[in-house]
């Protein structure tokens, strides 16, 4: 078994749920549907992301780590609803 330290494995999900939200965007836009991806992403980024940053990392004075976590939460949101909502194509769900 392979001794990974206690701190890696701490914050390796944020990395994942990362990965993962990419992956679902650039699947849903491979199977031909554009516009539905980019207005997500759109009104991900400004109203989690760039809101979240202001929030916590000027209100709250967490600095750069509020804005990594508000990274992090658009990232996660993204990812949850994409995995929610299937694949759109031509007006019809795949799933």
């Amino acid at each position: 078994m392979m001794n990974i330290p206690a701190s890696l494995l701490k914050y390796s999900y944020i990395y994942l749920v990362i990965v993962g939200g990419f992956s679902f965007t650039q699947a849903i836009k491979g199977a031909g549907d554009v516009k539905f991806p980019m207005y997500l992403s759109i009104l991900s980024m400004w109203g989690i992301s760039a809101l979240l940053c202001f929030l916590l990392g000027y209100v709250a004075g967490l600095d750069l780590v509020g804005i990594w976590i508000a990274f992090a939460a658009d990232e996660t949101t993204r990812a949850i609803f994409f995995a929610g909502t299937g694949f759109q194509i031509n007006g019809r769900v795949k799933r």
